[in-house]
């Protein structure tokens, strides 16, 4: 046993990742898998499930950057586009791992298992649910940079500042969230990270228009697309429109809230979510028709109905469909 190692790691999966080499292959495979006919290198991992046994090879594998996608998964029999929960959890610990989005290639049950034979082994856990099956194509260490090391700390001491500014705002501290916000944003412009910086900017503007604060809510909104113009993805352009919209809306601009959704829904429909940093991935369709919903919602209050709300924004509103619930 070794101080700092995840438990799961057997010495003999250890090895086998230290052998790897960039390109090389790796089968993460549930206990159904036929790994003994498709590979003459199995590693058993039979106490765990196929998630946990992703998160520990993932906190030590990097994934290659050289490929379109360096995760592949095994596609549902019948019904390629289908998503099994556990493929889903499996590919929310690899996106948090590599702190991105991460691209993932789709394979039909058979041509899984082809490359499956190709793999440098084929490590076969307790997971019980079918279709656990995936291979992670081993990357490079990037050469070792001070400044990209600061650069990471200050990005990591954002995020935390961040998380402690949630936590005050959710116990009523407004004051304390705020600093830990303006915080974090400061953190963020010492990470040079825009986007980061964008994203504690939206933060702000949430809480100012929680707190009736409509004109300073519209402002921040619009200086986080600002700090994050030509760095931020789409998704994440979607979302500060979104805030934005939720201000005006606060605000009483109905018709200057209807164009600026119609702007966010035109950014959505053009993203690509293996662009996405790992934090935007919950903001899919439905989130947007939720943030919809709320703007309505927030609207019709203030209005009591007395102006039409844009047809452009209660038509959207209703083709997007039901959404899940969501924090602003």
């Amino acid at each position: 046993m070794l101080k700092g190692l995840e438990p799961l790691l057997t010495p003999e999966l250890l090895y086998a990742l230290a052998q790897m080499g960039h390109g090389d292959t790796i089968a993460l495979v549930d206990r159904n898998f036929p790994a003994y006919t498709v590979n003459d290198r199995v590693i058993r991992l039979d106490g765990t499930d196929v998630v946990s046994a992703g998160r520990a090879v993932l906190g030590l594998l990097p994934l290659d950057t050289f490929v379109p996608a360096p995760i592949a998964r095994m596609e549902v029999v019948g019904d390629a586009d289908i998503e099994p929960p556990v493929q889903t959890e499996f590919l929310a610990t690899a996106g948090q791992s590599a702190g991105r989005r991460v691209a993932v290639e789709s394979l039909e049950r058979h041509a899984f298992y082809l490359r499956a034979r190709a793999a440098f082994a084929v490590v076969i856990t307790g997971e019980d649910r079918p279709y656990g099956c995936f291979l992670l194509t081993k990357g490079v260490l990037p050469e070792f940079s001070p400044e990209r090391a600061r650069r990471e700390i200050f990005g990591a001491a954002a995020e935390a500042a961040q998380l402690l500014g949630w936590s005050a705002y959710d116990a009523g501290r407004h004051g304390a969230a705020q600093r830990y916000f303006v915080q974090g944003l400061r953190l963020a412009r010492e990470a040079e990270d825009p986007v980061l910086g964008g994203r504690l900017l939206s933060n702000l503007s949430h809480q100012a228009n929680y707190l009736g604060r409509y004109t300073e809510a519209l402002q921040l909104a619009r200086a986080a697309q600002s700090a994050a113009a030509g760095r931020a993805p789409a998704t994440v352009s979607a979302l500060f429109l979104a805030m934005e919209a939720r201000a005006l809306a606060s605000a009483g601009e109905s018709r200057a809230c209807a164009d600026v959704l119609h702007r966010a829904e035109q950014e959505f429909d053009r993203r690509d979510p293996a662009k996405d940093p790992a934090w935007i991935g919950y903001f899919d369709a439905f989130e947007l028709a939720g943030k919809q919903r709320i703007v309505s919602a927030t609207w019709g209050s203030r209005a009591r109905r007395r102006h039409r709300l844009p047809r452009r924004l209660t038509r959207h509103s209703r083709r997007r469909g039901r959404a899940r619930s969501s924090a602003w």
